[in-house]
């Protein structure tokens, strides 16, 4: 069996460290809450569907991983959120690096 040794780290941000953190954790919280709604729309329409016979292999796709998220149509965000425009190199960034 092995050891873990863990470490505390204090914190001490200057004001604009302290603003740019929370920035960060609000727009993280926004990006959560919209993804999170792709996937309830997407699992609705699925529900939907069912109940016009549609067969399971033709149900609309779930998007579960964040590069499924990243593909789907967001042009709903962009006229509801313009800040989104500015989050497309910082995906395609993440994106890339998912790839490899």
């Amino acid at each position: 069996m092995t050891d873990r040794q863990g470490y505390r780290v204090e914190l001490a941000p200057t004001h604009e460290q302290r603003q740019r953190l929370g920035q960060h954790a609000g727009l993280s919280r926004v990006v959560e809450n919209f993804c999170l709604e792709r996937v309830k729309a997407a699992l609705a329409q699925r529900e939907a569907e069912k109940t016009y016979g549609i067969a399971d292999k033709d149900l609309t796709a779930v998007p579960w991983s964040a590069p499924a998220l990243e593909r789907t149509p967001t042009a709903p965000a962009r006229s509801v959120l313009e800040w989104w425009h500015c989050l497309g190199s910082a995906r395609s960034a993440r994106s890339r690096t998912w790839r490899g």
